[in-house]
């Protein structure tokens, strides 16, 4: 299953041991970039990536990607925050959310 920007604050119903792609709008060169906020279980992070798409300039946007597993049967409220990593005061620039029923 697949989630983006658009499905900011939705449901999302996950078979368990099934995968949850998250892709969310980034750009990276200006310092920002998205990051799991918590403990996301019972989903567990297997990967994430940053894809820009082909032949765009160095610095241009792309997609961030955090691919999760259901590892057990169980509610999360997934937050992911959009921030630079250093300023730990700043308030998250974006927050995405997805409440994720895993069964």
């Amino acid at each position: 299953m697949t989630v983006t920007d658009q499905d900011n604050g939705k449901d999302v119903e996950l078979p368990q041991g099934s995968t949850l792609l998250v892709k969310l709008n980034s750009n990276p060169s200006t310092g920002y970039s998205w990051s799991v906020k918590g403990d996301p279980s019972p989903l567990k992070l297997q990967k994430k990536s940053f894809r820009q798409p082909k032949q765009q300039k160095p610095g241009a946007p792309g997609m961030q990607e955090f691919r999760f597993t259901s590892a057990s049967a169980g509610m999360v409220m997934l937050t992911l925050e959009y921030r630079r990593p250093w300023e730990h005061e700043a308030a998250a620039a974006r927050t995405f959310q997805v409440h994720v029923m895993a069964r």
